[in-house]
C-alpha cells in the first residue's frame, strides 16, 4: 500500500544504535490550498512552549505553498514538501512519514499528524511529549478539540448498528482526565478524534501509515480500528490541546460525497463479521431507496454507488 513497511525493515539496525534519550518532535501538516489557515497553524506550532523541532507542510495545493512574509528568516524548523499528486489526507501524511527516514527521525521521536485547520494550544506539544514518554506499550494519542465554543472529546464511538461515528460534545470549560481504551464490547467501537493524532515514529511504522483509500474523511475511524486490531492502545487527552476550525454544517458537495462513500465502504469492508454482511445488505437497501426516492440527493446516490471506488471522487 505504501513504503512504510520497507522503511521499518531498513531502520531496525539504525534504531538499535540511536540515543533513545533525545526524543525530537516532528509535526506533519497537510495543506490543501487555504494559505491563511496553514499560516495560522504554523504560527501556533512555532509559539508552542516548547515548539516542535521539525514542522513539515505536506503541500497538496494546486499552487505551491509559500511561507508567510513574516516567517522568521533564521528558523529552519519549517519545511515544505510537495508530493507528485494529491493523494488525500492519508496519502499526504504517508508521503511525509516515508520521508522522515532519510531526515534523521528516530524510533522514539514523537510524530504528530494534523490538518491545516488545527490551531494547537501553547502547552500542546509539551503535553503530548509527556503522554508519549509515559506509555510502556504502543499507543496512538488523540486530544479533545475546541470548535465553536464546544469541546469535542478526544475519543469518539462508532455505533456498528446505526453506522454513526460521533465525538462526545461538552460545554467549554469542562475537563476530564486522560482516557485509555483498548477494547469496546457490544455494538460500539472507539476511535480517536482525527483533527490531531500523535505517536512515536515506530508506532506509525507498525501501523504502516494511514489508510489512503478514503482520500478524505473516515481515516480517523479506520486507523483507530487498525490500531486496536494490531494491539495498539488508543489514548485520548480530554484536556483541550487544540482548536479545530472545521464544521460539518459548512461542508459542501464533495465533502458530503466522501463522508457517505467512505462510511459505507468502511462499514461493509472493515467491520468484523457478521457486521460486514449486515452493512452489505443495508447499503444495498440504501442504494435502492435513494435510486427510487425523487427527492434524494444526487451526491448521496453517487456516493453509495461508488462504495467500491477509492481515491478522489470520479467525474462522470
Amino acid at each position: 500500500m505504501n513504503k512504510l513497511s520497507t522503511k521499518n525493515q531498513q531502520l531496525s539496525t539504525r534504531f538499535s544504535t540511536t540515543n533513545p534519550q533525545k526524543r525530537e518532535c516532528w509535526v506533519l501538516v497537510v495543506h490543501y490550498g487555504d494559505q491563511k489557515r496553514t499560516n495560522h497553524a504554523l504560527a501556533a506550532l512555532l509559539a508552542a512552549a516548547p515548539p516542535p523541532e521539525h514542522i513539515w507542510v505536506i503541500d497538496h495545493s494546486p499552487e505551491p505553498y509559500v511561507l508567510p512574509a513574516n516567517h522568521p528568516p533564521g528558523n529552519t524548523a519549517v519545511r515544505v514538501i510537495r508530493p507528485p499528486r494529491n493523494t488525500g489526507y492519508g496519502g499526504g501524511l504517508n508521503f511525509g512519514l516515508g520521508a522522515l527516514t532519510g531526515s534523521g527521525a528516530k524510533s522514539d521521536d514523537l510524530v504528530i499528524c494534523m490538518n491545516n485547520d488545527v490551531i494547537v494550544e501553547t502547552q500542546a506539544i509539551a503535553v503530548l511529549r509527556r503522554l508519549a514518554a509515559q506509555q510502556t506499550a504502543p499507543a496512538l494519542i488523540g486530544t479533545a478539540t475546541l470548535r465553536a465554543g464546544t469541546i469535542q472529546a478526544g475519543m469518539g464511538s462508532l455505533n456498528m448498528w446505526t453506522g454513526r461515528a460521533a465525538l462526545t460534545l461538552q460545554p467549554a470549560g469542562a475537563h476530564q482526565t486522560n482516557r485509555r481504551q483498548t477494547h469496546a464490547a457490544g455494538r460500539s467501537v472507539p476511535y480517536l478524534n482525527g483533527a490531531l493524532i500523535a505517536a512515536p515514529y515506530r508506532v506509525w511504522l507498525r501501523l504502516r501509515g494511514w489508510p489512503e483509500q478514503y482520500f478524505l474523511y473516515w481515516e480517523d475511524v479506520a486507523i483507530s480500528f487498525t490500531a486496536r486490531r494490531r494491539g495498539i492502545t488508543l489514548l485520548a487527552s480530554d484536556t483541550v490541546l487544540a482548536r479545530h476550525a472545521a464544521a460539518v454544517s459548512s461542508r459542501g458537495d464533495n465533502e458530503l460525497y466522501y463522508l457517505v462513500r467512505n462510511g459505507a465502504a468502511f462499514l461493509q469492508q472493515e467491520l468484523p463479521l457478521p457486521w460486514r454482511w449486515y452493512w452489505r445488505v443495508r447499503n444495498q437497501l440504501r442504494r435502492l431507496y435513494h435510486a427510487l426516492h425523487p427527492g434524494s440527493s444526487r451526491t448521496v446516490r453517487q456516493a453509495l454507488r461508488d462504495t467500491g471506488v477509492t481515491g478522489p471522487r470520479p467525474i462522470y
